[in-house]
């Protein structure tokens, strides 16, 4: 038993830890990290999160599940998309060790971003190709230089209404 003033032993094996994912290369959870709580966002637009509410985006906005940081950590450091096969693309990564494969549609199946019809059949829009969204964001009132990558996007240009849903999906 711990002695007053020491800290008890850890019941997380730190060195195995270390060995999945060096804590100096984790990467910072930042406020896009987190999941919407609808009942306690305050906006000046509840219209944006009433339309959340309806869209097939919601679950996976709103759902949480308790992992450990180590194997958020490792995913994300190891996350890979496989584009090989432009009809089937698939996520490829660790957890804990262990390799996984993941397809879009077994993401978009797990996220509830879509119902199967009668038949159990799910289908899904095409991907937006980035010229589509660059034109979309110019048609939202997007007031920023020149959209080179969408990687370079600044919501900030953005009319606050829009402003407010990319805060949201951001």
């Amino acid at each position: 038993m711990a002695q007053q003033g020491e800290n008890p032993p850890s019941p997380v094996d730190m060195v195995a830890d270390e060995a999945l994912c060096p804590t100096h290369e984790f990467l910072d959870i930042v406020p896009n990290n987190h999941y919407l709580d609808p009942n306690n966002f305050r906006t000046d637009f509840p219209v944006v999160v009433e339309i959340l509410r309806r869209h097939s985006i919601f679950y996976a906005l709103n759902e949480t599940a308790e992992v450990p940081l180590i194997y958020v950590q490792q995913l994300w450091q190891t996350l890979e998309l496989d584009n090989v096969d432009e009809d089937n693309p698939f996520l490829t990564g660790l957890v804990d060790g262990s390799e996984f494969r993941l397809t879009i549609g077994e993401l978009r199946m797990i996220l509830h971003l879509s119902e199967p019809d009668h038949g159990g059949n799910v289908s899904y829009s095409p991907r937006v190709q980035s010229d589509r969204l660059r034109q979309d964001l110019l048609a939202l009132g997007y007031r920023g230089k020149q959209i080179g990558h969408l990687s370079t996007f600044n919501r900030n240009k953005l009319q606050p209404i829009w402003y407010c849903l990319f805060t949201i999906l951001n």
